[in-house]
């Protein structure tokens, strides 16, 4: 003999449905719900981020920021900073990359040709600011007027790139440690 309430749903087609469906229900039970944690990842804003040298910004929702390059941007907890004038990619939460560019809050003149052991050739090519100056060899490459710069000056060992000066105005002196700073590691 057939219990009577097996027999009932047996007999009626939307009650096995609704069986079927309620014991599904039962078996997905926590396979298809979010964490708060993957919640999170999904709000993180993962445009680019550009941040003056010396500043902070706090990403919501960070837990953890690592970067690719700590001399550019560091961070504690949410809040990443930018330490020197460069481009760094941030991987926040362990999942989520934005990329950062440390922007220079003081522009003297453009950044020289830092590119160690390139030849002559290639600073001239590249080097976009100041006249190249008459007293320039095949060991100094010299340029005048380059921007607060009234002389910027590349020197070259066995035609590569050695050493980099630059001669600036006691005007900008203030500014000029601080232009340093946020480019290079000032060691005393």
């Amino acid at each position: 003999m057939v219990p009577p309430l097996l027999f009932i749903i047996m007999n009626n087609k939307i009650l096995v449905y609704l069986l079927v469906i309620i014991v599904a229900a039962m078996l997905n039970v926590g396979f298809t719900s979010c964490s708060s944690d993957d919640d999170e990842v999904d709000n993180i804003d993962t445009t680019p981020i550009s941040l003056i040298a010396g500043r902070d910004k706090t990403i919501q929702g960070a837990d953890t920021i690592t970067s690719s390059n700590k001399f550019v941007a560091y961070s504690t907890k949410n809040v990443v900073h930018g330490w020197h004038v460069g481009e760094a990619s941030l991987v926040v939460n362990g999942k989520k990359t934005v990329s950062i560019k440390v922007i220079p809050a003081y522009n003297l003149y453009d950044d020289p040709i830092c590119k160690w052991g390139c030849n002559i050739d290639y600073v001239k090519n590249n080097q976009r600011q100041g006249v190249i100056s008459s007293k320039s060899t095949n060991t100094l490459l010299a340029y005048e007027d380059a921007g607060a710069a009234s002389i910027l000056a590349y020197t070259f060992e066995n035609g590569k790139l050695k050493s980099i000066a630059a001669v600036v105005s006691t005007n900008h002196a203030s500014q000029y440690a601080s232009y340093l700073s946020e480019r290079f590691l000032m060691l005393p």
